[in-house]
């Protein structure tokens, strides 16, 4: 019997309210994580059980992580960042930077057995380096994620290899700009809704 794996990735952004510890102000930024969920099945039986679960999953990872984690947005009024929403993205590049380092690690340590099976005869340094190989690999991931947790402040405009991207340019709304954004929408739909309905040969365009 062949077990298949369904990951399911879902990537979902929501208001959040802060407050700014560099200038006292409160402001609202969109919020934007990821959440990801997988089930073990057969292929071709039970698939929508299989992805209904994925699914469920992988929202419920999403709402844990937009109720516990922050997305880096700049204050409007300092243009700074907050220590938590740093902290929350120096974990996610140190995450992005173990998984590279011990995907190069093996690799590496794959080359050198690769190496020492073709070369069968005096081969005893290429079977050293497999696993000095894959050591060094391990140690360097080690130190580059220490790094990353030490030298990540974009407030600094310091990192180590792993920039901040798009949220550089992101930036939140001060609580009167938002507040005044819910009542533009709010009479958008009351408008809406209050548009007359269409009689039986009549329609809207």
């Amino acid at each position: 019997m062949i077990l298949k794996v369904l990951g399911i990735t879902v990537t979902r952004r929501d208001w959040k309210r802060t407050y700014c510890s560099h200038c006292d102000e409160e402001y609202y930024y969109l919020n934007e994580q990821k959440g990801y969920g997988e089930q073990l099945g057969v292929p071709l039986v039970g698939a929508d059980q299989m992805e209904a679960s994925a699914t469920y999953g992988a929202d419920e990872a999403v709402n844990y992580a937009l109720w516990r984690r922050d997305s880096l947005a700049r204050c409007p009024r300092c243009s700074k960042f907050q220590r938590k929403m740093i902290e929350d993205a120096a974990q996610d590049r140190q995450a992005r930077a173990r998984r590279i380092g011990i995907t190069l690690s093996v690799l590496a340590m794959f080359g050198f057995a690769l190496a020492a099976a073709i070369f069968p005869k005096d081969n005893n340094w290429l079977l050293l380096s497999i696993f000095v190989s894959f050591g060094v690999g391990i140690l360097l991931t080690f130190l580059w994620m220490q790094g990353i947790r030490r030298y990540f402040d974009p407030n600094k405009g310091t990192h180590l290899l792993m920039p901040p991207d798009k949220e550089i340019a992101s930036s939140g709304i001060t609580v009167e700009d938002f507040e005044r954004l819910v009542e533009s929408e709010r009479t958008q739909i009351q408008n809406s809704s209050s548009l007359p309905r269409p009689t039986a040969g009549e329609s809207q365009e």
